[in-house]
């Protein structure tokens, strides 16, 4: 609408998806290997509790003639609904002060709520409780197909702890809006002298949002406890599957599974305890910090430009750019580096139940990685622009 010096500027903006998901379908046909070191013999100069092959023994093509296999299948749960919207707003005042100057006065409003699940099957961890936050009971995951109840199970008889969003005091979609996002406009035009010693100075600043990359949300969901396992049968390789808790158990074993003999049920969901390659260490989330305020970039620039001959105009211009509340991820819950423990304390590396979380930082029973996918990270640029 133009009244008078001002052309006033407004509009609304809606927007609806549905972003239907599928996660990466990683390995769920079967991760087979002939890595056994089957053929391979002892070394009787290594360790009882680490043993290694001798060098130049052994041949994995020898294993797959002679049908001495590791196996192996991923859980992938199938197809998530996210639902995302957008709502915005505007208003722009172009103010022609004088023929020399114009202002760009404006602000815009975005709000970004958090992206919901149509089933609410997210996942989250909760540190207060030491226990994993689900948007759903574990009933509709399991009707649903998002977990199995072998794999809760499993978890469970390992100590870990799973509630509702309810328990962990969070909404459904496990993380909240956040309703302050308002971002200025303002630009310049100036004109300097007149005639052919005449020119423009420009220059603006606006603070814009983005929402939460759908691709950070799908990955995140779909790795995450209980959504995700991988199920062994006979892979013995380390020492927190094998049955006599030391490593390499094929190498120093009769093998009683053979490919195609009896190898139909190598990989079964009949016997947790044995047979599922869940172990301590194995409960994995990244959860999302409940309280993310929206990314966001400053933008702004300086330009000076000026006619030099009819019809060519040079332009010399400064923009910079700062982004802040980017994407980051916080481990709450990384392990000691195998050089470090040496050095304080003297001993090997523990083996045994315990190995995959006897270094970890934060829980050393029952939880492997822990992090936090929170908006922390900034960046910064500057840069000259000749046209």
């Amino acid at each position: 609408k133009i009244r008078g010096k001002h052309e006033l500027q407004f509009g609304f903006h809606w927007r609806s998806d549905r972003l239907n998901i599928l996660p990466d379908q990683q390995q769920p046909q079967g991760n087979n290997s002939y890595n056994t070191l089957s053929t391979s013999l002892y070394d009787p100069e290594t360790s009882r509790t680490n043993p290694s092959a001798m060098a130049y023994t052994g041949s994995e093509l020898a294993n797959m003639f002679l049908g001495l296999m590791r196996y192996r299948n991923n859980y992938v749960r199938g197809y998530y609904y996210a639902r995302g919207k957008e709502y915005a707003g505007y208003f722009q005042d172009n103010y022609k002060v004088t023929p020399r100057l114009t202002l760009n006065i404006g602000l815009r409003y975005e709000f970004f709520p958090a992206y919901k699940e149509k089933n609410n099957f997210m996942t989250g961890f909760d540190f207060e409780n030491r226990a994993v936050v689900l948007g759903a009971t574990l009933d509709e995951f399991y009707r649903m197909g998002a977990t199995q109840p072998v794999i809760v199970e499993r978890f469970q008889s390992l100590g870990a702890k799973f509630e509702s969003y309810k328990e962990a005091g969070l909404p459904q979609k496990l993380m909240y809006n956040d309703y302050k996002d308002f971002g200025p406009r303002i630009g310049l035009a100036y004109r300097v002298g007149d005639g052919l010693r005449s020119f423009v100075i420009r220059g603006g600043y606006r603070l814009s949002y983005f929402p939460l990359p759908v691709r950070s949300w799908g990955v995140t969901m779909r790795s995450n406890t209980p959504t995700t396992a991988t199920f062994y049968g006979n892979d013995y390789g380390s020492s927190a599957r094998s049955p006599d808790g030391i490593a390499q158990y094929l190498m120093r074993s009769v093998p009683t599974v053979v490919a195609g003999v009896n190898s139909r049920d190598a990989v079964s969901l009949s016997n947790p305890t044995s047979v599922l390659g869940l172990s301590r260490g194995s409960v994995n989330v990244l959860s999302f910090d409940p309280h993310q305020p929206t990314s966001r970039a400053h933008d702004w620039n300086f330009t000076l430009e000026k006619e030099l001959m009819e019809n060519t105009v040079a332009r010399v211009g400064y923009v910079g750019n700062a982004g802040r509340n980017l994407d980051q991820v916080l481990s709450i819950n990384a392990a000691m580096p195998s050089l470090i423990w040496y050095l304080t304390t003297h001993l090997p590396t523990p083996t045994g139940e315990y190995s995959g979380v006897a270094l970890r930082s934060w829980d050393q029973t029952v939880y492997g990685s822990l992090s936090k996918y929170q908006k922390s990270g900034y960046s910064n640029f500057h840069g000259m622009q000749l046209e």
